[in-house]
């Protein structure tokens, strides 16, 4: 059976009413999160994380001595898996507007013995 719903006011009201919803007796619980920052929303045991200081880290590190040789290396590795079909998509579209073009017009044969 649910508890009634009841207003819990006055000083120290939320911390009443987490005591409550702890116990069982209300069904919410989203204000025991109220307040915290999202990765603090849950606590797990036995994992544990290491983090360095963003005022530590360098924020583009070997940027052209190795960032812009990698992209190189990648798009040369790429290149030749991606340009075949778009080059050949390329082509069936620009022919098919081609063909679609010649379609609308009249043929001018078709008409000579109109008269």
């Amino acid at each position: 059976m649910a508890a009634p719903l009841t207003r819990i006011s006055g000083p120290n009201a939320a911390s009443r009413y987490l005591q409550r919803a702890r116990k069982g007796s209300l069904a919410v619980r989203s204000l025991d999160t109220m307040g915290r920052h999202f990765g603090d929303l849950a606590k797990i045991r036995h994992i544990i994380t290491y983090s360095i200081s963003p005022f530590e880290q360098r924020a583009f590190p070997n940027y052209f001595s190795k960032g812009i040789p990698n992209v190189w290396r990648r798009f040369t590795a790429s290149i030749f898996k991606i340009a075949p079909p778009m080059i050949l998509m390329y082509l069936t579209y620009t022919w098919g507007n081609h063909i679609h073009e010649q379609s609308k017009r009249k043929n001018i044969t078709d008409l000579e013995n109109e008269k």
